[in-house]
């Protein structure tokens, strides 16, 4: 299998339209898209939200319930 990388814009109707660099046999071919996304979506750690079926029922939401009580480092040898 031949890897070829192409720089490339997505446009307004989120279509990608790619000429290969130089000609190339017909047949099946595999595209791999990967996007840049933004730094700021990176950032900002995505909360949990409580189901709406609990609402106005008495239940609070204190931070972030849903997150694992201990990380991984926290874990240490035991995490694995």
């Amino acid at each position: 299998m031949l890897a070829i990388e192409i720089d490339t814009e997505i446009d307004e109707n989120s279509e990608i339209h790619i000429k290969l660099p130089r000609p190339q046999c017909r047949g099946p071919a595999r595209v791999i898209v990967l996007l840049d996304v933004d730094q700021a979506e990176l950032a900002a750690p995505k909360k949990h939200r409580p189901s709406p079926r609990l609402a106005f029922k008495g239940a609070q939401l204190h931070g972030d319930d849903l997150a694992p009580a201990l990380t991984p480092s926290e874990w240490g040898e035991l995490y694995q």
